[in-house]
């Protein structure tokens, strides 16, 4: 699932604030899981920063800025996760309506 957020930070000597738009990545973990005799750990899911832009340009941030917008998208992307699965729940019954609806002409 990718998702974007708008985050600020704020630079040089006068802390100029800077808009942000943030787009990540975020993959789901799996739960813990026992097959025959053999347990499979859970796996948590995964972050990755995939792009940052201030007014549509790439933006360099420092490692420090890194840091704060990669615990962003962690905060985020539980909640995230959650409307994209409804979303998709939506859509999927929303199809099942069309056809439902297309067999009965």
């Amino acid at each position: 699932m990718e998702a974007q957020f708008t985050t600020y930070v704020y630079r040089g000597r006068n802390e100029r604030e800077h808009e942000l738009e943030v787009t990540y990545r975020a993959t789901a973990g799996t739960p813990a899981r026992l097959y025959g005799d053999y347990p499979h750990p859970d796996e948590p899911g995964d972050v990755e920063i995939i792009r940052v832009t201030h007014d549509g340009e790439d933006f360099d941030t420092t490692r420090e800025e890194d840091d704060i917008i990669y615990e962003e998208a962690v905060r985020r992307a539980p909640e995230d996760w959650a409307e994209y699965l409804s979303e998709a729940a939506e859509y999927q019954a929303e199809m099942r309506r069309e056809a439902s609806w297309l067999d009965a002409t």
